[in-house]
């Protein structure tokens, strides 16, 4: 008790003194338990304020506010919660406090110091996931300012004259909110693909596109956008695919709701000529992927490329590989998980994935090269796996083939389990063996000669 005595003496002391200077109009007050109204009206009264306001809420067990009489024109509030954070129960309303705030409001907190780095590792995996961050007082005091948490969707694209508009729509109709942008990497095309760039900037202020004077490849139209990017969330498009119309707000709740640094659809729906005539899916497994699922299986996240992630995953894996040809997606998930972002998986959500025409897979794969290159993107992780793993990569065999043959032929990282995907269906929804499917694709395109 006397623990607790000192700790509410010093965070009515820390509290003061941020609102001290600082003209702040009011102060909504939090208490998950009823017996904490008592340090509510204490609180008040060392402020020397009679002007406490009870509010009603469905969230959370008493909402209070405290008028401050601030005659600025200041436009935030900051927001107290007056309980010690001990439970996950209570952690998860403060994740809904604090999306119930406004741009610069503030959120100040405490947790309990008998559970010290559990909770403080919880507050930090959540918050610092975005530019606002949380800072840390000491005593298990905390705070946040609540910025915006928008999305710049980034798009590379080369000779993408035929497909992009429609990409580019998608996004427009139903998926953009107040705030967000749209980014587009011309990596020098050379058909009308900058004269679509141009009529589009020209007609939507948050829509901006840049041209590489050379052909520098997906990974780096990739970075090159994020790098201009100036919102806390990043969702990739491939320029020949389509969004289905409300998904990408429901895709940014998940986000928040959760700790995720990385979240993808749970479905792809193929298409060939017309999105209306989807012809398989890819359904991801649920919940999060893991490391280990990079190497037992195609059907995740990693190889479609399209989600949404924090700028800061992208900062902390290093970026797109840019000498990865068509594997710069799955090259960029990877780093993603081995650098410790938390990658999940939204089960009943999808997007469009248009195949089968001269896509950058199309044109930049082939059977021998793709494995080559997986290999050059897992070699600084080699020390992470079995040795039995080792052993088959370094025979000259299959290494021009470990990667097609991964579902058959897993890779075993040292003490996790094998890995896990997902599978493919056709649209009656019926399983079909990943292995014959992706043959006959092969053969399909062969005719074609795309292949």
């Amino acid at each position: 008790m006397a623990r607790l005595f000192v700790l509410e003496h010093r965070y009515f002391q820390f509290i003061a003194k941020f609102i001290n200077g600082k003209y702040i109009p009011g102060l909504y007050l939090h208490t998950f338990s009823l017996s904490n109204r008592n340090l509510i009206e204490k609180f008040s009264e060392s402020l020397s304020c009679k002007n406490l306001i009870k509010l009603s809420s469905q969230d959370i067990s008493e909402l209070y506010y405290l008028n401050l009489n601030s005659e600025s024109d200041c436009k935030f509030q900051t927001s107290i919660i007056f309980d010690e954070l001990n439970s996950i129960t209570q952690f998860d309303q403060v994740k809904k406090i604090f999306l119930s705030l406004n741009t610069d409001d503030v959120l100040i907190g405490r947790y309990s110091l008998d559970n010290n780095d559990f909770f403080r590792k919880t507050l930090d995996e959540y918050f610092q996931r975005f530019s606002s961050g949380i800072t840390f007082e000491g005593y298990g005091i905390w705070w946040v300012k609540r910025k915006n948490i928008n999305i710049s969707f980034i798009i590379p694209a080369f000779n993408a004259d035929k497909t992009l508009a429609q990409s580019i729509d998608s996004i427009i109709d139903g998926n953009i909110e107040v705030n967000d942008e749209i980014i587009v990497v011309n990596d020098s095309s050379s058909d009308n693909t900058n004269i679509i760039l141009k009529k589009y900037s020209e007609n939507f202020s948050y829509i901006k596109y840049i041209t590489h004077q050379n052909n520098l490849g997906g990974g780096a139209a990739r970075n090159t956008a994020v790098e201009n990017s100036k919102n806390d969330l990043i969702f990739c498009l491939d320029s020949d695919n389509i969004l289905l119309k409300g998904s990408i707000k429901k895709l940014k709740e998940f986000m928040l709701a959760d700790t995720w640094s990385v979240c993808a659809f749970g479905q792809l729906e193929y298409f060939y000529d017309f999105p209306n005539a989807v012809t398989h899916r890819w359904i991801f497994r649920d919940g999060q992927v893991n490391l280990e699922d990079c190497f037992a299986s195609h059907i995740i996240p990693p190889s479609s490329g399209n989600y949404l992630y924090t700028k800061k995953s992208w900062i902390i894996s290093g970026g797109y590989p840019e000498n990865s040809g068509a594997l710069d997606a799955w090259g960029f998930g990877l780093a993603q998980l081995v650098s410790g972002n938390k990658m999940g998986v939204l089960p009943g959500l999808s997007y469009l994935h248009r195949y089968g025409h001269e896509s950058y897979w199309v044109r930049e794969s082939t059977a021998n090269e793709i494995s080559t290159k997986a290999l050059e993107l897992i070699r600084p992780y080699l020390s992470k796996f079995e040795k039995h793993s080792i052993n088959y990569l370094s025979k000259k065999k299959y290494q021009d083939n470990w990667f097609e043959n991964i579902d058959i032929k897993p890779l075993k990282l040292i003490d996790e389990p094998y890995g896990l995907g997902g599978r493919v269906v056709d649209i009656s929804g019926k399983y079909i063996n990943q292995k014959s499917f992706i043959r006959k694709i092969r053969v399909w395109l062969k005719s074609f000669r795309i292949l």
